[in-house]
């Protein structure tokens, strides 16, 4: 069933590939377009495929020439602009901002569980929380997951330093990150 979804979505027009955003949001989008090419087709836009089973060449025979709609094919600027970064989510936005910000700390291409890239996405969410909690400061729920993840990043690094030093040097200095680990003469 979600093969024939995706063959579907594919010959319609859509990106038919699960991207960087995870399945849900490739289904929803497919779902959104499938639904706004339906309401189009509903209200006598011609989006290149007939539900009637009618082809388009045919369908263009019955009108007239002049009244024929000039592009048969699917509208693929609209899909462009549906798909488009300022109008998605602000949740699947932080997904493809953090996606990015993993990629500039990666040591190869799958590599996803590394020290340097754990602290990058942690540093990149504990942003998003703070500008979250400073609009809204009664979230003490939102508050506690930001300690937790401060602690998990203070952690990592405290690894960091003892078994990568060249690593946390590097990742300190890219981040824009203070050296607190040391404490009196232990690390």
């Amino acid at each position: 069933m979600l093969a024939g979804l995706v063959r579907k979505v594919s010959s319609l027009g859509a990106p038919a590939s699960v991207n960087a955003l995870g399945f849900e949001s490739c289904l929803r989008n497919a779902g959104n377009y499938l639904m706004r090419v339906s309401q189009e087709a509903s209200r006598g836009f011609s989006t290149g495929t007939d539900t009637t089973g009618v082809s388009a060449p045919a369908a263009s025979k019955i009108l007239a020439p002049e009244e024929a709609a000039p592009d048969a094919g699917p509208k693929l600027d609209l899909l462009e602009k549906y798909m488009a970064i300022e109008n998605k989510s602000r949740a699947e936005k932080g997904k493809i901002a953090n996606d990015e910000f993993r990629h500039a700390f990666k040591r190869h291409e799958a590599d996803t569980g590394s020290s340097s890239v754990q602290v990058a996405a942690l540093s990149y969410k504990i942003s998003m929380m703070t500008e979250h909690l400073q609009e809204h400061r009664k979230d003490n729920h939102s508050r506690r997951g930001l300690m937790s993840m401060l602690v998990r990043r203070q952690k990592l690094l405290k690894y960091m330093r003892r078994k990568e030093p060249d690593d946390y040097q590097m990742v300190l200095k890219t981040l824009g990150l203070k050296d607190r680990t040391f404490v009196g003469n232990k690390y």
